[in-house]
This record gives C-alpha cells, sequence and structure tokens, in this order.
C-alpha cells in the first residue's frame, strides 16, 4: 500500500511549531507523546511496510498485545475510547486507528496514554483499532486493521 507521507505538526521545546514529515512506515517518533497525526492512504488501509530489526542479542523479541476496550452500541457526540495493552516488558507507544462510517482507516492518534476523548458526529458510526509497540521495538502482531471497538454516535 502506498501512502502520502505523514506531515506533523508538533510544539518544539522552543515554543515554535516544527513541521516534521515522515514517511508511513509508522516508526515511532522519539519523545512524542499524544500527538494527533493525520493520514491520507491512496488505497486500502496502510499497513507498516517495515517493521523494526529485532536484535535476539538484546533478550526481547515477543510483541505486545494491545485491544480497544467495548464501546456502548450507541454513544453521545463526544466519548471516551480506551485500550489496554501487555508486554513482557514496557510499552512505549500506541497508535490508534478510526475508521467513520466504513470507509478508510485513518490514524488518529500516537500517545503512551490508554485513553482520550474523541469527538464524533450524530449519524456516524466510529470503528476503532490500536498497535502497541514496545521498549525493544516490537510492533503488536495485528497490523491487519480490524475493528476492535464500534459504536453509532447519536444526538
Amino acid at each position: 500500500v502506498q501512502v502520502d507521507p505523514l506531515v506533523i505538526a508538533l510544539e518544539g521545546e522552543s515554543g515554535t511549531a516544527d513541521a516534521i514529515a515522515r514517511a508511513a512506515t509508522l516508526a515511532p517518533i522519539s519523545g512524542v507523546s499524544g500527538a494527533v497525526i493525520g493520514q491520507q492512504a491512496t488505497a486500502g488501509p496502510p499497513t507498516p511496510d517495515l517493521r523494526p530489526t529485532i536484535d535476539p542479542a538484546l533478550g526481547d523479541i515477543t510483541p505486545p498485545t494491545v485491544t480497544v476496550q467495548p464501546l456502548p452500541i450507541i454513544s453521545p457526540p463526544v466519548f471516551t475510547v480506551r485500550w489496554s495493552g501487555q508486554d513482557n516488558g514496557q510499552i512505549i507507544s500506541y497508535l490508534i486507528w478510526v475508521r467513520v462510517d466504513g470507509g478508510d482507516w485513518q490514524l488518529w492518534l500516537e500517545t503512551d496514554a490508554t485513553q482520550a476523548d474523541y469527538t464524533g458526529t450524530v449519524g456516524r458510526t466510529y470503528d476503532f483499532a490500536a498497535w502497541a509497540q514496545d521498549a525493544a521495538g516490537n510492533w503488536s502482531s495485528n497490523t491487519e486493521l480490524a475493528p476492535q471497538a464500534s459504536t453509532a454516535v447519536q444526538g
């Protein structure tokens, strides 16, 4: 799947906004927590093109697991999405994906948090999926995007 480069506006240490472009290999951005990311796929759901090279000599070659907690069938326009992960080490980053009305998956968040409020539109349905990365660079094995939690927004 070919994916346009991501352009991310981050608040730098100096207080000025830096524009950072990167290809959608989904390699983590060091030191970024809770960045909202926009991505446009040209065809189908995005998947990482490259996995980090894991050195077995480092010890941890086990990928983390991650799940999105179930959502109610019907939600108000602002609702909380929660996810959790398990690993034999430390999970350092979650990538949270959203799909509106069965359309293309979009990367919503890259974060180390385990919940965030999502603002939806009345009459729309939302699917969520999550990936996790541990401190050794292992990505969760569920990189084929499939809904892990879904809800419909009503006013």
